[in-house]
């Protein structure tokens, strides 16, 4: 019987930086804006005899046990819950683009799930956290300040001032976001910023001036050392698509480029496919 149908969403780190290493389990405390982006993953919730997770166009590349799995394992033994789904899940966002993806998924079925069993959703944070860094995040939406492990979230504001416009363009490239920490680990020091007192959390709009001040990533400033072949592609993009600001979202391998004006926008997606073979969303603030 089918129960549901939805659509998951996604994120960019408008800021990101880790501060430090936590010793004791080696994960990273970071600093970082979420931004979410409405664009995601497509669900089919059906009711059956045991659990089942279907990646209906993505089925290689997904370890059995994934975010999904596990958000459905954990809630179910937190919540003494027995009843069995089949989730069948048409992947859209690609895999280690720095989207949040498999994150987003994990946190969107955790928020149906909450509703389903009249649970609020804040009781759902521990299993969150189990899952990954970034899904504590994906229980909220909109854009967050984001510090700890992922799982101190600040909602804030759409600051975004209007007619901003984003295109994310993921080149075809996928990154392990392990491989990227583990690349990155040098360079881990104290924070940038500290975002909690920062002036531009004060500013009721985001204009571009004020999103250039605010940009960062620390993944981003070292992208060379992450790969050769994404610094190349984004020294094409800059240098082909005009942004007003661009930057890649987490760990990669996704950039984000904003504009100001929408014409400038346009002239760059049309321009895409002939600068480099990619898959790109646009969005509108």
């Amino acid at each position: 019987m089918l129960l549901d149908q939805f659509t998951s969403i996604s994120k960019f780190n408008l800021y990101l930086d880790l501060i430090a290493k936590d010793p004791k389990d080696g994960y990273h405390f970071l600093e970082s804006i979420f931004v979410e982006i409405p664009w995601g993953d497509d669900f089919r919730i059906t009711q059956s005899e045991q659990d089942s997770i279907i990646f209906n166009n993505n089925r290689e590349n997904i370890e059995k046990e994934n975010t999904v799995s596990k958000a459905l394992r954990l809630f179910k033994e937190q919540f003494n819950i027995q009843d069995s789904f089949t989730i069948e899940i048409d992947k859209n966002v690609p895999m280690g683009a720095g989207l949040g993806g498999g994150s987003g998924d994990a946190g969107a079925l955790l928020k149906w799930l909450a509703h389903r069993y009249t649970i609020n959703v804040q009781d759902c944070l521990e299993i969150a956290q189990k899952i990954g860094s970034d899904v504590p995040f994906f229980l909220y939406g909109g854009i967050a300040l984001v510090t700890g492990k992922g799982e101190k979230i600040t909602p804030l504001e759409n600051k975004f001032k209007k007619g901003l416009s984003a295109l994310i363009i993921y080149p075809n490239i996928s990154i392990s976001t392990k491989e990227a920490f583990q690349k990155i680990a040098p360079y881990v020091t104290s924070p940038k910023i500290h975002l909690n007192d920062a002036d531009f959390l004060k500013k009721s709009l985001w204009d571009i001036d004020i999103v250039k001040k605010i940009n960062y990533n620390i993944f981003n400033s070292k992208l060379e050392d992450i790969s050769s072949e994404l610094f190349y592609i984004s020294q094409i993009f800059r240098e082909k698509l005009l942004p007003d600001v661009m930057f890649m979202s987490g760990s990669g391998s996704s950039f984000i480029l904003l504009y100001e004006k929408r014409v400038n926008l346009d002239k760059a997606h049309k321009l895409l496919g002939h600068v480099n073979p990619c898959s790109a969303y646009i969005t509108h603030f």
